[in-house]
């Protein structure tokens, strides 16, 4: 038997399409042939194999996703208790629940916030239906893959495949609903999405009912929880070896949700502390570029793509949906993120001598705290969007909110080198020498004037060229006038003191092409500046220097 599977165009199905060629890839034995190319998968089975056995194959692996998907409770995880008990078929009970004794209530006090009386087990939280759909997915799998196999078996023909056009015979249709792809959500008060954009639920050939199943009950795509919500990332990659090679990392590069030491299941991606929508995105490219290593408690940069591959990596849906009574689908985003977020995520030497290495995911981002989530959300899509505005605002925020946000040391160093690479090398805003001569002058500012934020303000609002040279000479007589003052008053405090040269050269060099890049490169080094306190070597021997 020959079977051969297209790209499909639906991101969920090709999800599901790679999941089945990586399940044939890990069983190459079973079967004469398995191929994968830029859109198609191809699997020949052996002469001398019934189809039975593939049946029983295909339906054993997908009875063990559907048990993977069982998560214990927290409190269970925490007393160690099993929670895999036997159901029916071999399938685990997903209902299955225990009643806590006061003794375990008091041993788990210290370690959880929320302690229910009566636990039980919980579904991954990237999956989107309910325990009944759970139920009765286990009750339709064989059915589903004894028709998969008959309709490439060559079927009788009756009727086509409204999605793919594969003919197929009587009673082999299954119904096109949500709980097995979300693109087929068709209530709830939402924009109709189904199939043909009607209200109708349609009817689906049994190749791409599978293909729905095989992606419904993969626990490998991100996700992230936020005010009760689940976003989940979903890739949409036209290149199905690449799209294979994102799959066949990802689930390793993601938490172990079932890792005794992992207690919340607010997100399965490595490395996130603020459950947001673009710091999750730089968390996943992230852990595509890094390779955890837990001996270490650190990461190692071995990306699963080439120069070439991650420009095909462009565009992520991301779905929106919470649970309840019923699977709620909110609003779909469809987005398109520059491969440039690849080389952001790369790790680098930052440090007076050079002697640290960090990134933004993990030494910055991790680094960095805000009651208002808005403000630390604002950043990190400020550097997936290479938009150097939303960067120096986010962190004016922060530091006008000093009572309600912190920044870490080391973060804020590593942030400094980090935008001078971005702004000359990634993004090419600026030449190397006006960018070196804008940091200076902005570490400056913004140690001399930590607490100036009308001084601040006025760098963030100035409209144009002009503007902003005023703004500088407003800072430049500020730096005159404490200065006089501290020889007046023989005060031994520092006063940083940039170049003339430097400043000569930023105020020639600011036109109205570069304004905007000029304007928010000088606020970002001056607020990192009066976030760290930047502090100069000869600062207790000198009232004042002058920063070359």
């Amino acid at each position: 038997m020959e079977i051969l599977l297209t790209r499909t165009g639906d991101p969920w199905m090709d999800w599901g399409l790679v999941a089945l060629y990586d399940f044939a890839l890990n069983n190459k034995r079973s079967f004469e042939k398995v191929e994968i190319t830029y859109g198609t998968v191809y699997l020949k089975t052996r002469t001398n194999a019934a189809k039975d056995k593939y049946i029983t194959l295909f339906y054993n692996y997908l009875r063990e996703c559907l048990n993977h998907l069982i998560l214990p409770a927290p409190e269970m995880k925490v007393l160690g208790m099993e929670y895999r008990v036997k159901w029916q078929d071999g399938f685990y009970d997903p209902d299955y629940t225990v009643t806590l004794t006061a003794q375990q209530k008091k041993q788990l006090k210290d370690q959880l916030n929320n302690i229910t009386a009566k636990p039980g087990v919980t579904l991954r939280r990237n999956y989107v239906g309910l325990k009944k759909d759970w139920k009765k997915l286990a009750g339709e799998l064989e059915e589903g893959v004894t028709k998969f196999f008959e309709q490439h078996d060559g079927c009788r023909q009756i009727t086509q495949c409204q999605l793919c056009g594969r003919p197929m015979g009587r009673g082999m249709a299954a119904a096109m609903r949500q709980n097995k792809n979300p693109f087929y959500n068709q209530h709830h008060n939402n924009k109709v999405r189904g199939h043909a954009n009607t209200v109708t639920t349609g009817d689906m050939c049994p190749t791409c009912n599978l293909l729905n199943i095989f992606a419904a009950l993969q626990y490998n795509l991100p996700y992230y929880i936020d005010s009760k919500r689940t976003h989940l990332i979903l890739p949409r990659i036209d290149d199905l070896t690449i799209l294979h090679k994102i799959f066949a990392n990802i689930n390793s590069r993601l938490l172990d949700l079932q890792s005794p030491d992992v207690i919340s299941y607010s997100t399965n991606i490595k490395g996130l502390r603020r459950n947001n929508l673009y710091q999750a995105l730089i968390g996943i490219y992230f852990n595509i570029v890094h390779q955890y290593i837990p001996e270490e408690d650190t990461f190692k940069e071995d990306s699963l793509l080439n120069k070439s591959q991650q420009q095909s990596v462009r565009r992520w849906v991301v779905l929106r949906y919470s649970k309840g009574q019923n699977v709620s689908f909110v609003h779909f985003n469809h987005l398109d993120i520059n491969p440039r977020l690849f080389d952001v995520v790369q790790g680098m030497e930052y440090g007076t001598n050079k002697d640290k290495f960090g990134n933004v995911y993990t030494t910055f981002l991790n680094g960095i705290f805000c009651r208002e989530p808005r403000t630390l959300n604002q950043l990190a899509r400020g550097i997936v969007e290479n938009n150097l505005r939303l960067v120096a605002e986010s962190l004016l925020s922060v530091k006008k909110e000093a009572d309600k946000a912190w920044a870490s040391s080391n973060g804020l160093s590593f942030f400094e080198v980090f935008i001078e690479k971005i702004v000359v090398e990634v993004d090419k805003l600026l030449e190397k020498q006006l960018a070196e001569d804008i940091k200076v002058v902005g570490r400056c500012i913004g140690y001399n004037f930590s607490d100036d934020i009308a001084l601040f303000t006025s760098f963030n609002n100035a409209p144009d060229a002009a503007a902003l040279r005023h703004v500088m000479r407003e800072a430049f007589f500020k730096m005159y006038k404490k200065s006089a003052a501290q020889k007046k008053n023989s005060e031994k405090q520092t006063l940083l003191v940039p170049g003339e040269k430097r400043v000569e050269n930023i105020i020639n060099s600011i036109n109205e092409e570069n304004i905007e890049a000029v304007k928010d490169t000088l606020l970002i080094y001056a607020t990192l500046s009066a976030l760290r306190g930047y502090k100069d070597n000869n600062e207790e021997t000198n009232t004042q220097v002058e920063v070359q």
